[in-house]
């Protein structure tokens, strides 16, 4: 077994075992699809609902703190409040329907998915709709029970569960609803594919806080201000209600103390009246916005010296001994007593000068507190749910200003991208590519800016048909730039042009001018070409790059066979026929920018430029359509057929050039074109070397079968020679006197 046998049983061995590991994670990426992780969220979150609903029913659950029996807690009022009971019923009564709707979902999504799916509006709804209820009862559980702190003590860890997990569901809910909103919006999924392309985009688990832009800014700007003016107030005033209500507490309990040591002093010989007085009292308390616990009067024995409670509302302290207060005690007064459980209020009993006894109330510290405390309970919670709302309606009024803004931008950046594209040479100088989308739909300042940014827009687009490629890569410089460079160049010129003029009305013209001058460069921009100016009727095109030569040739060829086209056209039409003369050449050039200071243009100029155009004039003298120099012809002669056609020398040189005609692409050219040029290099071999007859009968064949323009043009020059031979040492170079 050699090397070729084992090497693909050694792959085929690791395929085998890889494939298992493969089709497990396909299976592991189909269970956690999206709508699959979402539902197993409302799954749990309606479990953890139904336990917190209806435990406590069959636990140690009281009253109130049981959600099912909450509305009933209303009725239980004193007054009875119907409305409430019916209010807090329709909160409390729908989570149970909603969660067993919830995890019914799971089995109805393929058939009701616009109540299942939860990924549409309506199941995302419904999500933020239970947790809403969940907190809501919550809260009403909180602001009617909460007196004291033994309330938190109370609640089972089922209620923390479901509090933090509905804070936690309804957020994401929210969230999870306004990104699918955003997501129907066309104008944000715009955004968001501009924000993709943006090459400083911040990835990472962190993103959101590291990412740069307006709404971050004002969100970390606004929003902590906004929960300043929630939450600083709401503790200065809780703070103020609190020591307003201490004040007011001591007040009266110091108030009773001292009442009832005024009793004590006006009854001090019996004991009958100050027991009518507290019977009196503890009948008052039943309905006292601050209970006592007991009010009790000290005595003090003359005898032992010891203080023993002589009376009191609470008959199983009277006789008990009480701890000795002294004779220091001097006005009402109180203190924490035992475990600093309670409050007592001390009011000193005088008789003829001394001290015969005390008064004594106790109140529960949470009583006294328990305003405070419901007070502080409400204003946390009010202020909780306004730093939640805060939160998102920051959110949303800060895109509401931002998205008018992020769209200009995006259409904006559009503008200029394309731009850019074209001073690199990405795209093509196109007028119909810069289009300005105007996005803002707010009608304010940002409104008004979005129409001046479009009708710059406007202006850019009725200047770009004047401007040529290469002015427009230019444009970003701070100082024009002369350089030298190797292009190639292609000039057009229509032929019978200023005859067609004649008789003509000026629209005539330029409609007929423009068809004609817009067919041709199409032609050169699709081929990577730029028109550098256009003189009347003729044009003037640059091609660079490695293939310049061959892209110009190809665009010469197909502007030809488009010109052959519009010919059988007019012809048929009855219309004017023109026909088009081409010139190629590529060479050294000075680029750069040529003009007055105000009013430049960057353009081309040299003997290459020079010679480009005569070749294109050259056409009238030898009867062709597109002839190309030495230099193109070396580089193009692989793709297309070319004919020599002559050594001349152009007017304003000395040195003579090869010229060739550009017959066909290569794969194209006929037998016929073969024979054409085969027959015509042929007589121009014997012409040059003066074998007038030779070179004589060759033309004659061509110009006789294939109406051949060009051979005709031979013909004639050699009867001038028959009659006026050329000096010996003619090198059959011809002299181009006109351009």
């Amino acid at each position: 077994m050699d090397i070729h046998t084992i090497f693909p049983s050694l792959l085929a061995r690791l395929r085998g075992w890889l494939m298992p590991i493969f089709a497990a994670r396909e299976r592991l990426r189909a269970l956690i699809r999206p709508e699959r992780i979402l539902h197993a969220g409302e799954v749990a979150y309606a479990l953890l609902l139904l336990a917190w609903f209806f435990v406590p029913l069959f636990t140690h659950g009281r009253g109130g703190l049981v959600p099912p029996l909450l509305p009933l807690s209303f009725l239980d009022s004193p007054r009875g409040d119907i409305l409430g009971f019916l209010v807090v019923t329709c909160v409390v009564y729908p989570i149970p329907l909603l969660c067993v709707l919830k995890i019914s979902a799971v089995f109805l999504v393929r058939r009701t998915p616009a109540l299942a799916d939860p990924t549409r509006i309506v199941p995302i709804v419904l999500n933020v709709v239970v947790s809403g209820l969940a907190l809501a009862t919550l809260g009403i559980q909180l602001v009617s029970f909460a007196a004291g702190s033994d309330y938190f003590r109370s609640l089972s860890w089922l209620a923390y569960a479901a509090f933090f997990a509905s804070v936690g569901w309804n957020a994401f809910s929210l969230g999870h609803l306004i990104a699918t909103l955003n997501r129907r919006d066309p104008a944000y999924e715009e955004y968001l594919q501009y924000r993709t392309r943006e090459r400083n985009r911040v990835r990472g688990p962190f993103a959101a806080l590291r990412r740069k832009g307006i709404q971050r800014r004002m969100g970390f700007t606004i929003l902590p201000f906004v929960l300043a003016i929630i939450v600083v107030p709401s503790f200065v005033e809780m703070r103020d209600f609190c020591r307003t209500a201490f004040a007011s507490a001591i007040s009266d309990g110091e108030a009773l103390a001292e009442r009832t040591a005024n009793v004590v002093r006006a009854n001090a010989a019996a004991i009958d009246p100050l027991a009518d007085y507290l019977v009196m009292e503890a009948r008052r308390n039943r309905e006292s916005a601050f209970p006592f616990l007991a009010i009790s009067y000290v005595d003090k024995n003359e005898r032992t010296g010891l203080f023993e409670v002589a009376a009191s509302t609470d008959r199983s302290r009277i006789g008990k001994k009480a701890p000795l207060k002294g004779s220091t005690m001097a006005a009402t007064s109180y203190r924490l007593t035992g475990r600093r459980d309670n409050f007592e209020f001390l009011s000193p009993v005088s008789i003829s000068g001394s001290m015969a006894g005390y008064v004594s109330v106790e109140v529960d510290r949470d009583m006294i507190y328990e305003p405070y405390f419901r007070a502080a309970v409400k204003v946390m919670l009010i202020a909780a749910i306004s730093a939640y709302a805060a939160i998102f309606l920051a959110y949303l009024f800060g895109r509401s200003l931002v998205f008018p803004i992020l769209s200009l931008c995006i259409s904006v950046s559009e503008i200029s991208r394309t731009i850019s594209d074209m001073i690199s040479g990405r795209s093509r100088v196109a007028e119909r590519l810069l289009k300005y989308n105007d996005r803002v739909r707010t009608q304010d300042e940002l409104k008004m800016l979005s129409h001046k940014v479009g009708a710059m827009a406007r202006v850019i687009r009725g200047v770009i048909p004047y401007i040529s490629g290469s002015t427009l890569s230019h444009a970003e410089r701070d100082r024009p730039k002369t350089e030298r460079k190797n292009l190639a160049f292609l000039f057009t010129d229509i032929r019978g042009f200023t005859t067609f003029c004649e008789g003509q009305s000026p629209d005539t013209v330029v409609d007929m001018l423009n068809h004609y001058l817009d067919l041709q460069a199409g032609i050169i921009l699709a081929n990577g070409g730029d028109i550098d100016k256009f003189v009347g009727d003729e044009i003037m095109a640059v091609f660079k790059g490695p293939g310049k030569e061959l892209a110009a040739c190809r665009a010469g060829d197909q502007i030809r066979t488009a010109i052959m086209m519009e010919k059988k056209l007019a012809d048929l039409a009855g219309r004017h026929i023109i026909s088009i003369g081409i010139g190629i050449h590529s060479g050294p050039v000075v680029f750069g920018s040529i003009g007055a200071r105000d009013r430049m243009d960057f353009t081309c100029i040299g003997d290459t430029v020079n010679l480009a155009a005569r070749l294109e004039g050259a056409n009238k003298s030898y009867g062709t359509r597109a002839l190309v120099s030495d230099v193109v012809h070396e580089k193009v002669k692989h793709a297309f057929l070319c004919r020599e056609i002559d050594l001349l020398t152009v007017k304003g040189k000395q040195k003579p050039v090869r010229i060739f005609e550009l017959l066909e692409q290569q794969e194209k050219a006929s037998d016929r074109i073969h024979e054409i040029r085969r027959v015509f290099e042929e007589g121009l071999a014997l012409y040059r070397q003066q074998v007038w007859a030779g070179a004589e009968k060759c033309f004659y064949f061509l110009k006789e079968r294939f109406q051949d323009e060009a051979s005709e043009v031979f013909l004639k020059r050699i009867e001038v020679f028959k009659s006026a031979p050329p000096p010996s040492r003619w090198d059959g170079i011809f002299i181009l006197s006109v351009k």
